[in-house]
């Protein structure tokens, strides 16, 4: 049952990504403007990349920098959570006030085209 909900979960979290592109897919077929059409679907592509990374574990940081613009700061507080870690947790390990780590949390959610950190976990899981 466990494998099914996380299933589940994978594919609301996947959809959640496509979202925009599915409200404006009858919009970027009439459009003329074929840069607008290039920039949705390699947006949408880009953040099923890091989906899938992150939860094969699959991803090194110079990558997640360079491709996803994440900071050093942003890859520590995702292993962190990866490690079940609360943001008290994790701002104490790194030297910051846990209103900071919200901060970079908030900032992870954006990339990720998530809601909140149960999204993040399953992801990382």
């Amino acid at each position: 049952m466990e494998n099914f909900t996380n299933n589940n979960m994978i594919f609301l979290i996947l959809l959640s990504a496509n979202i925009i592109s599915i409200f404006l897919y009858p919009f970027i077929l009439n459009s003329k403007t074929k840069e607008l059409k290039q920039i949705i679907f390699q947006q949408e592509k880009t953040i099923k990349n890091l989906q899938n990374q992150l939860k094969n574990d699959q991803y090194d940081d110079d990558k997640l920098i360079e491709e996803f613009k994440f900071t050093t700061r942003q890859i520590e507080i995702i292993k962190l959570v990866k490690e079940r870690k609360n943001n008290k947790e994790i701002g104490d390990e790194l030297f910051i006030s846990e209103n900071t780590v919200k901060y970079h949390l908030k900032s992870i959610y954006s990339t990720l085209n998530i809601k909140n950190r149960w999204e993040l976990k399953e992801i990382l899981t």
